[in-house]
């Protein structure tokens, strides 16, 4: 039994080295949001040399009285948003948006009328259930599945004024 407290104050004490360790000497790679976007993401690999390019022009236009860190971070907001623009035009590329836009407009309308007609459809279930036993705990899922569904159907409203302003 000693041995296993033996073992287990050596674990502690790895354990404080380590936080103690991270905490003086914090990584110097940034990890993004979540663990994405990290310098080490296939994507920014891709376009990692048009980058530094971006970057060695944006070095040279900059007003050389700035501060080191705020050019660093401006840089990393204009490399983001290129690397935004560049990822949705892929993806508009991809999906043929431009080339299919009946199709892809035709595809929301038909979403659209299908969430209303179950919601249409639901509500003679939920009205019986709702008259026969207000607390019923079936009655609050079926509002909230519903109230999901509209919750789309409203995102489907902006994608469709997003398809509409493509040119």
């Amino acid at each position: 039994m000693e041995e296993l407290y033996t073992y287990l104050g050596y674990t502690v004490i790895v354990t404080l080295i380590y936080f103690i360790y991270i905490t003086l000497f914090p990584s110097t790679t940034s990890e993004g949001f979540m663990g994405f976007g990290s310098d080490s993401d296939s994507d920014s690999k891709d376009n990692k040399n048009s980058k530094d390019n971006k970057k060695n022009d944006n070095k040279n236009d900059k007003d050389k009285g700035s501060k080191k860190n705020s050019k660093y971070d401006m840089l990393k907001i204009q490399d983001s948003i290129d690397d935004l623009n560049d990822k949705t035009r892929d993806a508009v590329n991809s999906f043929s948006l431009l080339n299919n836009r009946k199709q892809w407009e035709d595809l929301i309308i038909s979403i659209e009328d299908r969430i209303n007609s179950i919601t249409l459809a639901t509500l003679p279930t939920l009205s019986k259930k709702i008259s026969s036993n207000p607390n019923d705990d079936d009655i609050e899922k079926i509002i909230e599945k519903m109230n999901i569904l509209n919750s789309f159907r409203a995102t489907l409203t902006e994608n469709m004024k997003y398809l509409d302003g493509l040119e």
